[in-house]
């Protein structure tokens, strides 16, 4: 039987390690925000942020922007506010919920290799996007299969005692993630991350209008675990999409495609579309935005995936609000796993991007 032990130094051991701090970005005067789940200081369970988060499985009402410049983050419908967990450093793998003694579940799965295993003398059949069973051989031997599904629903059925059950992207089984709740996942040896969930249908949060007129450039940094590629979904967005002045980063960039993008003013538009983006996946993604130089550019894990030189026009960008998880606040939900995002109303050098970069996966472990 796993140890269900954890170390939970080593994620202030990651985050220390380097001394770089967001707040350079913003001491020349740059207009931004910083958000970081891992500071759970900065998240409440109200708009007007007298009650704290503290557990996994709370919902996030606001979230603070650490750029000093008071852009905060709010949801004041209470059913549509991203809920508040914890997760291993380098991602979620384990897809199935209340893992110690699996009960029957379904699950949402891409069409690509998946590997189911678990102890125990009970068995699964498998449904829906797969058909098959995987039948136990003892309480302390680890049975496995890995299999392609079509992209869908994946029903579990369970019978008998399964234990340690662990369904992840891939042809191996990998360490073993216990699942305590949904919104609560552990690893032995592995860091625990703050993250916030989003489901993936009105989950969303808007700042206040931030005034980027100043300036044609930006730099976008977003530190995320996309958990499905089923339809297009936006993780964030400055003003209406195609209006002049906007900037969005997107994952995925259509339906049932396996892609990241970012798009400047509505008319470049850089997509990375490949299997190896295929949900689940953890990512740092950083858009690069100059209307005057005409690019568009985007990096995941530091980088360069994708480039737009279409003519953009002449301005600069818009004094408008951001949107987290979902177009305007009504469309495209994202469904995945939010750490950070760091938006910075400037041109970055080459080593800006790599500080940044560095930093959001120092909080997440994307790569």
């Amino acid at each position: 039987m796993p140890s269900m032990s954890i170390s939970m130094s080593l994620r202030g051991q990651l985050v220390s390690s380097t001394k770089f701090s967001p707040l350079s970005f913003f001491s020349s005067g740059e207009v931004g925000l910083w958000f970081d789940t891992n500071d759970i200081t900065t998240l409440f369970q109200d708009t007007a942020g007298t009650i704290p988060v503290t557990t996994p499985g709370q919902t996030v009402a606001l979230m603070r922007d650490k750029s000093g410049r008071g852009k905060h983050a709010t949801q004041a419908t209470a059913a549509q506010r991203p809920t508040y967990g914890v997760i291993p450093y380098g991602g979620l793998r384990n897809i199935l919920v209340s893992t110690d003694a699996l009960a029957t579940q379904t699950v949402s799965v891409g069409a690509v290799s998946q590997t189911l295993s678990f102890t125990g003398t009970g068995s699964i059949v498998l449904s829906g996007a797969y058909t098959g069973t995987l039948v136990g051989t003892g309480v302390s031997n680890r049975v496995s299969v890995t299999f392609t599904p079509t992209a869908g629903n994946l029903t579990l059925t369970v019978t008998g005692s399964v234990t340690f059950a662990q369904l992840e992207k891939g042809t191996s089984v990998t360490n073993y993630q216990r699942s305590i709740t949904k919104y609560n996942i552990t690893e032995i040896g592995k860091a625990t991350v703050g993250v916030l969930f989003t489901d993936g249908v009105d989950d969303g949060m808007v700042t206040p209008s931030i005034d980027f007129s100043g300036t044609d450039k930006v730099t976008v940094w977003a530190g995320v675990e996309k958990l499905s590629d089923a339809t297009r979904a936006v993780v964030m967005e400055l003003g209406p999409p195609t209006a002049t002045g906007s900037f969005a980063i997107n994952a995925p960039t259509g339906t049932g495609i396996a892609s990241f993008g970012f798009s400047s003013t509505g008319t470049a538009s850089s997509f990375a579309n490949s299997v190896l983006f295929a949900a689940p996946i953890v990512s740092v993604l950083t858009g690069i935005g100059d209307i005057s130089g005409d690019r568009a550019t985007l990096q995941v894990n530091n980088s360069q995936v994708a480039q737009a030189t279409t003519d953009q026009g002449t301005g600069n960008y818009s004094n408008s609000s951001i949107y987290l998880f979902r177009r305007g606040g009504s469309t495209l939900p994202f469904n995945g796993i939010f750490t950070s995002l760091i938006v910075r109303g400037a041109q970055s050098s080459v080593a800006q991007l790599l500080n940044g970069n560095t930093y959001i996966n120092s909080t997440l472990g994307a790569y």
